[in-house]
């Protein structure tokens, strides 16, 4: 018997280490899961960037105070800690509600912090906790060092935390959707500590699981679209569509008041249109009109003279980068042009043709053909400069184009510009699509005082050469305050406004935003719409026809770049800068090669894949600083109640 008891013994531990070996790599799943849903659920209230900004050093933080305060926690605390998991899980949802609300107050830079601060925090600190505990109970010290043995359970905690949260994040983007919301994805993670750690304590998260479920309109029901929607009436909005998608939340939203649609993507506008009420169409307004008017001047690719090109439009292409409402190229394909799209999101794509007009993929219109890709732009292009995609081979020989005679690069989205669509590997083998007279539009929306934002245009110079930039707006008047006024168009206005005989508004000067204490310059946050020739030549624009304004008013206003909206580039060398700081018209002398390409650098550093990711640091202010601007084109209500 004794003999038994002895076979017996070895098998209970090693089925107790299991156990919590097996509990710890749970709840950290679950925690690195919850940490990923947590940013997801702040982006569409605060946009990525800002959300993103202290969310490491608060998990690392966090992580520590498990480690020394789980002494404390011991002595003052006599529940089983798991039994609160369920609880804390399943209030998140309700207490972000609530929160969200205060988002204004909050601000970008504070409100992350602070809801995350009373929502997946507190829920990784115990969680962190209860993790210690169980590796403590596998009896690490019978074969580490005592010290080692210590520190063990939290040091393995946090880097097994961080390694499946980085796992995770590559999936759990294109789990979400109609059916995996982020509120969903929250219940589910909720139920799944429940099952972890039973309890009659899970009692006490019935209302706000009640809450989730009947009243939070995050929660995707028609009873809550519905709620939502008699939420946004009281304050002239209306919801048509949302979903949830790779790159985010996404819905059409119209203004009933001043009677436009815009598109939405988590805290930015993607695009929008005045729509054709009753009394426009009195005035003689009869086709949609954008509301920003940064799309119309990136038509004007159309209107770049090519010396001894006389080909009709419709026998040229076009490839368009980043599809918004599809602005651009809806009016390439009216002005019989074969366009090809690039789009990340299937739900972009969709809410364009539904809500927007533009023409589904395989469509003709005038004799030309929309042909759209829902593909990551960076692989599509590298692949098709390489001549290793077969969908841009087919659109070559269809086209009769060498590539493209006009490409327009437009994916400003959230506050800032990916940046892996400004390196110099991505230029360069875009700049190969392009025929050998072909013209490339590209928009960066940025502050021309901050080092990213001109290490982009340097990059544009360097691949592209001669170019020339315009801004969609005059320069900013210090002594106007505009806050309770329209602003002129541009997606970063502080409304949009209408064009000429929409709406009856008037177009007024943009507001400023100054910086930080002790700088009293003003930023100066703007669309930049540059115009490159592959063959290196000047840039100069025809005279536009009737034609080419589709009947548009807006588009008689501003398709054309206006010659006061032009800004010297490339931008000078920092040592070259006029003394007030702004940028001179002075070049850096540099040679050519025969096709206008500058041979080398001189001096201007290039955006590439290995720093993108040091100057995507920087983009916390320009994300920041949109955020603001967005919230005087939309009521803070709106972007809070996604």
């Amino acid at each position: 018997m004794p003999k038994k008891q002895t076979q017996e013994a070895p098998s209970a531990l090693e089925n107790s280490t299991a156990s919590s070996l097996g509990l710890a790599a749970a709840l950290l799943t679950l925690a690195a899961v919850s940490s990923l849903i947590s940013q997801l659920s702040l982006s569409p209230v605060y946009g990525s960037i800002p959300a993103s900004q202290f969310h490491q050093k608060a998990i690392t933080a966090t992580a520590l105070l498990a480690f020394v305060g789980k002494t404390t926690l011991r002595k003052h605390f006599s529940l089983d800690s798991r039994t609160l998991l369920p609880v804390l899980a399943f209030c998140i949802p309700t207490v972000q509600f609530f929160l969200f609300k205060c988002s204004a107050q909050l601000g970008p830079v504070y409100g992350p912090l602070v809801t995350e601060g009373l929502t997946f925090l507190p829920l990784l600190l115990l969680s962190f906790y209860c993790v210690g505990a169980a590796l403590e109970a596998v009896n690490l010290g019978d074969w580490l060092n005592p010290t080692v043995a210590e520190a063990a359970p939290a040091v393995v905690s946090y880097f097994s935390f961080s390694a499946i949260e980085r796992a995770a994040s590559t999936y759990l983007p294109h789990v979400a959707g109609d059916v995996f919301t982020r509120a969903i994805l929250q219940l589910l993670v909720a139920s799944a500590h429940a099952v972890l750690c039973p309890s009659w304590l899970c009692l006490l998260a019935l209302p706000a699981l009640v809450h989730t479920l009947y009243l939070n309109p995050h929660f995707p029901t028609t009873h809550s679209t519905n709620l939502l929607n008699s939420t946004l009436h009281q304050h002239g909005w209306s919801l048509l569509e949302r979903t949830e998608s790779v790159t985010g939340y996404v819905s059409v939203l119209e203004n009933l008041n001043d009677q436009f649609r815009v598109l939405r993507c988590d805290h930015s506008l993607l695009g929008g249109e005045w729509l054709v009420t009753p009394e426009r169409r009195r005035q003689g307004i009869t086709v949609r009109e954008p509301i920003y008017a940064v799309f119309e001047m990136l038509e004007a690719v159309r209107l770049v003279v090519v010396e001894g090109d006389g080909r009709a439009d419709g026998e040229k292409s076009a490839l368009v980068i980043g599809l918004g409402i599809g602005t651009a190229p809806r009016a390439l394909l009216a002005h019989s042009i074969s366009t090809t799209t690039l789009e990340l999101d299937p739900s972009i794509a969709y809410f364009a043709t539904k809500y927007f007009d533009l023409p589904a993929s395989g469509r003709g219109v005038n004799g030309a053909v929309h042909t759209a890709f829902i593909t990551d732009a960076v692989a599509w292009v590298r692949d098709a400069s390489a001549g290793k995609n077969p969908d841009a081979a087919k659109q070559t020989e269809a086209s009769g184009a060498e590539v493209y005679d006009y490409i327009v690069h437009d994916v400003f989205t959230g506050g800032a510009e990916p940046l892996a669509l400004f390196t110099i590997s991505f230029l360069t083998d875009l700049r190969a699509l392009l025929s050998q007279h072909g013209v490339v539009a590209i928009n960066y929306a940025g502050d021309l005082a901050l080092p990213s934002t001109r290490l982009v245009l340097d990059t544009i110079y360097t691949v592209f050469g001669s170019c020339r930039m315009f801004r969609d707006n005059p320069p900013l008047d210090p002594d106007y305050d505009s806050a309770s006024d329209y602003t002129s168009d541009s997606k970063t206005r502080t409304a949009p406004a209408a064009p000429h005989g929409i709406g009856g508004r008037p177009r007024a000067k943009r507001t400023q935003e100054k910086r930080g204490a002790g700088d009293a310059a003003p930023t100066d946050f703007l669309n930049l719409v540059l115009f490159c020739r592959k063959d290196g030549r000047h840039v100069a624009f025809r005279d536009p026809l009737d034609a080419d304004y589709l009947g548009s008013a807006s588009r008689r206003q501003f398709l054309v770049p206006r010659a006061e909206l032009e800004l010297a580039f490339p931008l000078p060398l920092p040592e070259a800068a006029d003394d007030d700081g702004t940028a001179g018209a002075a070049r850096d002398a540099r040679g050519a090669s025969e096709d206008g390409r500058p041979e080398g650098a001189a001096g201007r550093p290039a955006l590439t894949t290995a720093n993108a990711a040091h100057f995507g640091a920087q983009q916390v202010e320009s994300a920041s600083r949109h955020w603001r601007i967005m919230r005087r084109v939309v009521p803070a209500v709106v972007w809070e109640s996604w």
